[in-house]
């Protein structure tokens, strides 16, 4: 297989990513300060907290809860 066959963009891409994290507040902190991810949305409701961060454009999303 060649490189051509790797990068096939003819392949399905990743949407989304789920991390499970003790404290999203610290987490969704961590993504966007330390790693530079830019944060989508922040939401609490019945008790959960859900934020999403994504790095570029077109890249998966990361959903931390």
């Amino acid at each position: 297989m060649g490189l051509a066959e790797l990068v096939s963009t003819d392949r399905p891409k990743l949407g989304y990513l789920y991390v499970s994290v003790k404290d999203t507040d610290a987490a969704a902190r961590y993504y966007v300060d330390v790693l530079g991810a830019v944060l989508l949305w922040k939401h609490e409701k019945y008790g959960a907290k859900v934020a999403a961060v994504r790095f570029r454009h077109g890249d998966p999303i990361i959903l931390l809860n």
